[in-house]
């Protein structure tokens, strides 16, 4: 029997970098550890309505969430947010106010790694979207080796190389790399870290929070489609807007989830058409029949999940990444993000009336479900000592 661990988890208020995160701390209290979490002050209420323990960074800023303004419209206050001394100083001060075990890094939080290293403290990164993506050449993540430097010289470790690959160099000096994808959805041409293990979405093991209350029956004979974009703010009225034109004249219901940066009032929809500020993926997704989406990769993955064939139209980020491989791997169909109305409606029917897409899907989401939900749970498990040992500065 594993002996119960105390594990820090430590994650920012990015989208959809949290419902992993979050999932994988409902997962490991439920084994029985003692689980707390470390993060962006904006997270406070979310997290602790889940009863965990959790301490907001106090030295880190946070970035500006007011509507209308998106990460991309303060780039460089986000990648300084990710590469900070003072992210370091949050986490080793949270290192040093209370015994940990094992500490999970959120992958993007480059200057958090740091702390727990010169601590020696197991480390684990959670990458929450596909490795090939992480490890593609990166002039801004170059950038970043410099300023995560600073932090390591006053930590007394050993510097980042600047000419190799800032995400390779962090990972090898973790004693775990999660990767919560699937090995058959990414097709990383790079060298992967010995370390990695690909553990599949990891998924909240509770019920969503929602009870059906759109104006159709579940099984109404009309496929539903599902209209989902960030759950942060990218700018995406026009994509919604083209994307509720595209399915105005055809026979299908229609939902539409605009997220928490976006006024419902922003979109023109036909009647007929359901506007939502936010409704559960794990909720609606089991009795969608097309989802049309960013392709943000916890998007992806929940489709996938559900066996909901997509239509992509990404908006920035990894999501061209991601559309790409859902189109490769024959998941459905990638746009270009300006795409027309009538583009988007011919993708549509496409999917709709090819049951190929129906079926390749169903064989991936078997492959999810067949790798379980504890695969990420037992890859932190296994590093958690079976002896307390005194920690120290190395």
């Amino acid at each position: 029997m594993i002996e119960p661990g105390a594990i820090l988890l430590v994650t920012w208020d990015g989208g959809g970098n949290v419902p992993p995160m979050l999932a994988l701390g409902r997962l490991l209290a439920r084994r029985g550890h003692q689980v707390r979490i470390l993060g962006s002050a904006s997270l406070r209420d979310r997290i602790t309505q889940l009863g965990f323990d959790f301490n907001a960074f106090t030295r880190l800023g946070e970035l500006d969430r007011s509507p209308g303004i998106a990460i991309e419209d303060q780039i460089e206050q986000f990648f300084g947010h990710l590469t900070s001394p003072d992210l370091c100083d949050d986490v080793a001060e949270e290192l040093d106010r209370r015994h940990t075990d094992v500490v999970v890094i959120d992958c993007m939080l480059m200057a958090a790694f740091g702390a727990a290293e010169a601590r020696g403290i197991s480390t684990v990164a959670l990458v929450h979207y596909l490795p090939r993506y992480a490890l593609e050449p990166s002039e801004r993540r170059s950038v970043a080796i410099p300023l995560l430097n600073v932090s390591r010289a006053s930590l007394g470790i050993d510097a980042l190389d600047p000419t190799a690959g800032t995400y390779q160099q962090l990972w090898a000096r973790c004693d775990g790399v999660l990767a919560a994808t699937l090995r058959q959805f990414d097709d990383a041409p790079y060298p992967l870290p010995p370390r990695l293990r690909y553990v599949g979405p990891i998924l909240d093991p509770g019920a969503p929070d929602w009870e059906w209350d759109l104006p159709w029956p579940a099984d109404h004979p009309d496929p539903l489609v599902v209209v989902s974009f960030s759950s942060t703010y990218q700018h995406q009225e026009r994509q919604l807007q083209r994307a509720v034109d595209a399915l105005a004249p055809l026979a299908v219901r229609v939902l539409v989830t605009v997220g928490p940066g976006l006024d419902p009032a922003a979109i023109d929809a036909p009647a007929g058409t359901v506007l939502r500020q936010w409704i559960p993926h794990a909720a609606v997704l089991p009795h969608a029949t097309l989802l049309i989406t960013h392709a943000g990769h916890s998007t992806v993955m929940r489709a996938i999940a559900h066996a909901v064939p997509m239509v992509c139209v990404p908006t920035g980020r990894d999501q061209l990444v991601n559309a790409n491989r859902v189109q490769a791997c024959n998941l459905g169909i990638a746009l270009e993000p300006d795409a027309t109305a009538e583009q988007i409606r011919a993708a549509v029917e496409v999917v709709l009336a090819n049951s190929t897409y129906q079926r390749t899907i169903e064989a991936m989401a078997t492959a999810l479900h067949q790798l379980g939900d504890e695969s990420a749970v037992s890859e932190i498990e296994a590093l958690i000592p079976t002896v307390p040992i005194q920690r120290g500065r190395a």
